[in-house]
Formats: structure tokens, sequence, C-alpha cells
């Protein structure tokens, strides 16, 4: 188990499977396992790790099917550039939840663009038609708080 000052740690794959929930890309995955392994052999005295996996926004919850949040609903978003921190898919999964409708290219009806790094022609053509582009920290701040107190 890892000792992450928890009421339950978890087994190495347990936090894996966390972590692939989340949506996270292998390369983050693969950092926060490695200080995962540096805290076991540390005997579960963690500097940061928890901290690190706040960051990423893993929730170490069994996800619980809840309603749908319908904070996005009726709005039409579109996803351009590499995405740091999160997956395509899950970025698409999460906006769906929230009640968007995530499509692949701009138009009139387009009501918000997500530009990620390397944003090209989806980005020019929301600036002509005015359309909101967020960059990346905006899923951050659509995602669901999962912290406990």
């Amino acid at each position: 188990k890892i000792g992450l000052g928890g009421e339950a740690d978890p087994t190495p794959e347990q936090l894996k499977q966390a972590l692939q929930r989340q949506g996270l890309k292998p390369e983050m995955i693969e950092q926060l396992m490695q200080k995962a392994a540096a805290c076991q052999a540390a005997q579960g005295r963690c500097s940061g790790l928890g901290q690190a996996l706040g960051a990423a926004g893993v929730n170490m919850k069994e996800p619980e099917q809840a309603p749908v949040d319908t904070a996005l609903n009726g709005q039409v978003i579109v996803l351009t550039g590499e995405l740091s921190r999160m997956t395509r898919k899950a970025a698409t999964e999460m906006l769906e939840s929230l009640g968007a409708t995530v499509t692949g290219s701009v138009s009139r009806k387009t009501t918000a663009v997500i530009a990620g790094e390397k944003a090209g022609s989806k980005k020019r053509k929301a600036e002509e038609l005015g359309i909101p582009i967020y960059d990346e920290s905006y899923l951050d701040r659509l995602m669901p708080d999962t912290t406990t107190e």
C-alpha cells in the first residue's frame, strides 16, 4: 500500500486505475507512479505526493453514478490544439457530462472553443466569428470538486 495519509491507502494498482479514470496522459501517470514508488520505499513518509495528486485532480474514490450536471446544457464546444493535462477523450466526456455538445468543427452554432497548445485554424475561425476562446485552465474550473475535508 502507498501511504497518502488518508483513511484507506491505495495499492499501486488502485492508484494507477484512479489516475487512468481521471483521463490523465500516460506521461503524467508515469510521473505520479514514480513518486508513489518513492513514497512507498520511504515507508509512507511522502513529501509532495498528496499535493501532486491533488494538483492533477486525482480522486481516489470510485466514481459514483451521479445525476448529470447541466451547467453547460445547450452549449456547443470545440476542443482544439494539444491538451496537456488530460486526453481529448477525457475532456470530451467531462464536458458532455456537464451537458455540453462537443463537436469537431467551429460554426456559428459554436458557443465556446477550448484551445490547447498549438491551436490552429479552429482557433482562428472562432476569432473571426467572435466566439469566446478559453485556454485549458477552463477545464480545471469546470472539473467537479473532488476534495474532501
